[in-house]
């Protein structure tokens, strides 16, 4: 009898446990990724290097396989999908930039996280979770 009660009670927390590391372990790929792109945009990569190393940062998150380079004009996105990651580079245009341009590079990336646990996520106020993260380095 007292099982009974208590089972629904340790299972929300059980699996609350497994949402949050899930959580926490795709904020951690995220930043990872920004701090990736803005590595090799501040040492003068091209765009389509830079995505790559932001896709190879996202490899380690489920159904990371859809990544998206936007424009800051184009960075409003209020519901990404699940395994969805975009992100932006600001300043743009870096191949304009010249050798003694010591600007800042930010990238911007953002995806959004699908709780899978239906407890959990009915819990939740919004699903995806939106996370999002930059990184900011002065061009070499």
């Amino acid at each position: 009898m007292e099982f009974a009660l208590v089972l629904p009670l340790l299972l929300i927390l059980i699996f609350g446990a497994i949402e949050f590391g899930r959580i926490f372990h795709a904020t951690h790929v995220i930043t990872s990724a920004a701090r990736e792109g803005a590595r090799a945009a501040a040492v003068g990569n091209t765009d389509a290097q830079i995505t790559t190393k932001v896709e190879n940062a996202l490899s380690s998150l489920l159904k990371a396989d859809k990544v998206y380079l936007k424009s800051p004009d184009d960075y409003n996105l209020d519901d990404p999908g699940d395994g969805e990651v975009y992100f932006s580079i600001d300043p743009e245009y870096l191949s304009e930039r010249t050798d003694e341009s010591h600007e800042d590079v930010t990238v911007n990336v953002k995806g959004g996280l699908e709780i899978i646990v239906p407890i959990v996520g009915g819990l939740l106020p919004q699903n995806p979770i939106i996370l999002k993260s930059y990184a900011t380095m002065r061009l070499e």
